[in-house]
């Protein structure tokens, strides 16, 4: 039962901990249009010791009654380690899929734009609509999440990239759009349903 309460402890110590790490990507973007990967590392390590961490903390140890107890089994079997294999297998899919949108997107905008050797053609074709650090950061999000919550993921963080960047551009027309505020809010309210 200590045992059980002190994993319960340091459970949340890690919650605040991905909260803290996530905030700071998001100051980190939005100053910079950086995203470190020392910050993505860590936030991988959060995930692998939340997995571990659920071997310590058993649902059915900590027997508080009710929905609590059933939520909390919920909790622990999308946090476990069979669950981190999935997440893992779903994560290369999913940058796969949006390094490949990402490139069809570019080749997209460039056509339409027309390129008929004029400089902006050239400035067109040498702009990246997702950076490497946006896309590691969506990899690093659907580790936190299950697959059935990948579709209600990528729908929240387009609909915020779409309301943050229509706020953005009327603000600061020259400079570029961080998306990593709208792909952590996307994975916040994702893992919370």
């Amino acid at each position: 039962m200590v045992i059980a309460v002190a994993g319960m402890v340091f459970l949340l110590f890690l919650f605040v901990l991905a909260g803290l790490l996530l905030v700071s990507i998001v100051v980190e973007d939005w100053n910079t249009r950086l995203i470190s990967l020392k910050t993505l590392i860590e936030l991988v390590v959060v995930r692998v010791s939340l997995a571990g961490l659920i071997i310590l903390v058993d649902s059915s140890a900590v027997d508080i009654g009710g929905e609590f107890s059933s939520s909390l089994a919920l909790f622990c079997e999308q946090l476990s380690f069979s669950s981190l294999g999935l997440s893992c297998a779903m994560a290369v899919v999913v940058v796969a899929l949006i390094k490949g949108l990402s490139m069809v997107a570019k080749k997209l905008v460039w056509t339409l734009k027309g390129n008929n050797g004029s400089r902006d053609g050239e400035r067109t074709a040498s702009i990246e609509p997702l950076g490497a650090g946006d896309i590691k950061l969506v990899g690093v999000c659907c580790l936190y999440l299950s697959p059935l919550q990948l579709p209600a993921f990528v729908l929240l963080m387009t609909m915020a990239a779409l309301v943050l960047a229509g706020d953005f551009f009327i603000l600061h027309k020259e400079t570029a759009f961080p998306f990593a505020p709208a792909i952590i809010l996307g994975c916040l309210v994702a893992f919370i349903l």
